[in-house]
């Protein structure tokens, strides 16, 4: 029977090993500040259609995406006031909530509360 021959097993440095099991993790303030921008635009993608609208609604999605997340206002409507303008209240749908969101999991990382999740065995969830 042929001896097997040792073989010398590489030391990476410190910077290069990892810290345990990396995982997959969902971060849920995130997930709910994008929810209600996204879920306006779904709503009005499938009852306007997503680009261009029969009815020449100004409410498909991409206008309402538009509108939620850069509070510009397009497309034809009959209010002529808010056509091609910026206004600040379209954002409580889109842009607000999500820089509401990613401000909260910044905060929650600085304190250290998706660590104590992680030791406590939650999966899957961090804020």
């Amino acid at each position: 029977m042929a001896r097997r021959r040792a073989v010398a097993r590489r030391s990476y440095p410190r910077s290069f090993r990892r810290g345990g099991k990396r995982k997959f993790t969902i971060p849920l303030a995130i997930v709910a500040g994008l929810a209600p921008g996204v879920i306006d635009v779904v709503q009005n993608g499938m009852s306007n259609g997503v680009v261009y609208s029969s009815k020449n609604s100004p409410n498909n999605a991409m206008a309402v995406f538009l509108r939620d997340f850069t509070g510009i206002q397009t497309g034809e409507t009959q209010q002529a006031y808010n056509t091609g303008s910026w206004n600040s209240w379209a954002l409580k749908y889109g842009l607000y909530p999500a820089l509401g969101g990613f401000a909260a999991h910044f905060i929650a990382q600085k304190v250290g509360l998706n660590r104590m999740l992680a030791n406590a065995g939650i999966p899957l969830i961090r804020i």
